[in-house]
């Protein structure tokens, strides 16, 4: 799966995008918004603080899945992977692929992790973590607004438990 997640991801050039770090804002205080009773001002705030160290900077993006875990992938009898539900594709930075994973499944299960970067051939930077930490902080909020307002508490423990995990607090 990962093999194939790569073979997506470089089947164009990486493109700079030096508005990635706004956007992450953008869609972080839209749930920011609806935060109140929901999540800790101080936590808003730290997350903030991530957010604001990717802002103004460029950023490689690629063409991303959107929501690759293994509910979108097909096995075959022979082991080969396909990928399906192309709904949230975007030109992304390349570990977006890996929020849902590294909560949903790498914490049971370490191993998929070191097998993930094997087979994708590459593991994050200094600067990829960075882009990393600051949207795992806006994916958490936002599941955890979303799961709330949708009334999914398994999906809503998942973003707190990564926030919790982020911002080293036991939320």
């Amino acid at each position: 799966a990962a093999q194939l997640l790569r073979r997506l991801h470089d089947g164009a050039a990486p493109v700079s995008d030096q508005s990635l770090g706004s956007r992450i804002r953008e869609s972080f205080e839209r749930y920011a918004d609806r935060s109140t009773g929901l999540v800790a001002l101080e936590d808003i705030t730290a997350v903030r603080v991530l957010i604001a160290q990717i802002e103004d900077k460029s950023f490689e993006v690629v063409a991303c899945h959107g929501d690759y875990s293994p509910r979108n992938w097909l096995v075959d009898q022979d082991g080969t992977v396909r990928m399906i539900d192309f709904g949230r594709f975007r030109m992304e930075h390349w570990t977006m692929e890996i929020l849902l994973p590294s909560r949903r499944y790498w914490p049971q299960h370490p191993s998929l992790r070191e097998a993930f970067f094997a087979g994708y051939g590459r593991r994050p930077d200094d600067a990829d973590e960075t882009y990393f930490r600051a949207a795992m902080g806006r994916w958490a909020v936002g599941t955890i607004i979303w799961a709330h307002e949708h009334d999914d508490p398994p999906f809503e423990a998942l973003g707190r438990a990564a926030l919790a995990d982020l911002l080293g607090s036991n939320q």
